[in-house]
């Protein structure tokens, strides 16, 4: 037997290791990281904890595996690709992959802030990494494009594929995975410069109101989005809106609250807005030009309380969080029926697909500054959100 064999008890082992950290990932995903322990793994694997302890070290391991696991699977399928072949040609397989793995993706994009140092850096390296190789394959395949405008269109394809980590349609793998990989290439056909948005609404910057609660919202909110709210204490907000831990409490009563409200300012921001955009429309294509431009028209005064509003749900109270998943699934709803009618061939799922792979990426731009900071920004984010949805045709 050569040296390089793999032994039948080695195969079981890798394969036992396998399964704890699939039922890890369910956990994690439907719970939050910080929320379940080694016993409820151990509980979920019917294995006792000190067994489970045997194939893992810790939570965090199981932790980096998951994240690490997603990452590699894009970096394979990267490597599959032929230099020079058209970039949309890789879409099927990252649309397949993003659908198998969308918990671990789930889970890259919401906790990945619980890494350690050393996870972190590297996954930022081979982030970096496959950014580039795509924006360079893209510049290749047409060589009109700038680079700046490659790397505005890689985002939105980002967007697209990664809409599964954060939004749950049930249908039958494949045809998810052709929706996602259809909308990913029209977003390649977005035209530079993007048409003028006249009918874009004209949207009055919500300011917060100047109080010291807003005040203490808002670095929270910066907080939460930078380090995760399980790495953020009450003694951090307040040294960030200089106030004592004491004094904060006379604002809000706990993190927890203050978390709670955050979600319903945002909610409600959204939802006047959106409601305020539809007044008047009587088509489709410009009821969904209007939710793009209004979702886009809050990120450069709300993003640190929206990038809260799409990451930290697991946190909130069971009742909150019910609540706050049945706004979610209405405000969708609404971007998939103005679909349906643009779109008659689609069923509600298929919609539904569509309108999330345009919301996530309206949420993608939101974390690219270089992206958000382009003077014709919202014009391009509107005619990519549109593409993606397959509501205007193809250029020619």
């Amino acid at each position: 037997m050569s040296s390089g064999a793999v032994t039948p008890r080695t195969r079981q082992r890798q394969e036992r290791s396998e399964q704890l950290l699939a039922v890890a990932i369910d956990l994690f995903r439907r719970h939050g990281y910080h929320q379940v322990g080694m016993s409820d793994i151990a509980a979920g694997a019917s294995m006792s904890g000190p067994a489970l302890y045997r194939y893992f070290t810790g939570k965090g391991e199981l932790l980096s595996r998951a994240v690490r696991s997603a990452t590699d699977a894009y970096v394979a399928v990267e490597a599959d690709h032929v230099p020079g072949s058209p970039v949309a040609s890789a879409f099927p397989s990252l649309a397949l992959m993003t659908v198998d793995r969308r918990d671990e993706i789930a889970l890259s994009l919401r906790d990945h802030r619980y890494l350690g140092e050393t996870q972190k850096a590297e996954g930022i390296r081979q982030a970096a990494t496959s950014f580039v190789f795509w924006r360079t394959e893209l510049c290749r395949e047409r060589p009109g494009l700038t680079v700046e405008e490659a790397a505005v269109l890689v985002v939105g394809v980002y967007g697209v594929l990664g809409s599964t980590g954060r939004h749950r349609v049930r249908m039958p793998r494949a045809r998810y995975a052709e929706l996602l990989a259809q909308a990913a290439a029209r977003v390649l056909h977005t035209r530079f410069p993007a048409p003028e948005q006249d009918f874009l609404p004209v949207l009055q910057p919500l300011q917060p109101a100047g109080s010291r609660l807003e005040a203490v919202t808002a670095e929270a909110a910066r907080l939460f989005r930078e380090r995760g709210y399980h790495g953020v204490s009450m003694e951090d907000i307040g040294a960030a809106a200089g106030v004592t831990a004491a004094a904060l409490y006379k604002h809000t009563p706990s993190k927890a609250a203050l978390l709670t409200d955050m979600f319903h300012s945002a909610s409600d921001r959204l939802n006047t807005a959106t409601r305020e955009a539809l007044v008047g429309v009587s088509d489709p294509l410009s009821a969904l030009s209007r939710l793009a431009a209004t979702r886009l028209g809050l990120v450069p005064h709300f993003s640190d309380l929206l990038a809260v509003y799409v990451t930290e749900s697991e946190n909130l109270s069971d009742r909150e969080l019910g609540l706050l998943r049945r706004r979610q699934r209405d405000y969708a709803s609404l971007w998939a029926r103005f679909i349906m009618e643009m779109r008659p061939q689609e069923d509600t799922a298929s919609a539904r697909v569509l309108a999330n792979c345009a919301i996530n990426t309206i949420d993608e731009f939101a974390n690219i500054a270089d992206v958000t900071a382009r003077p014709a920004f919202r014009n391009e984010a509107v005619e990519i959100v549109l593409r993606a949805m397959g509501v205007v045709p193809a250029p020619r």
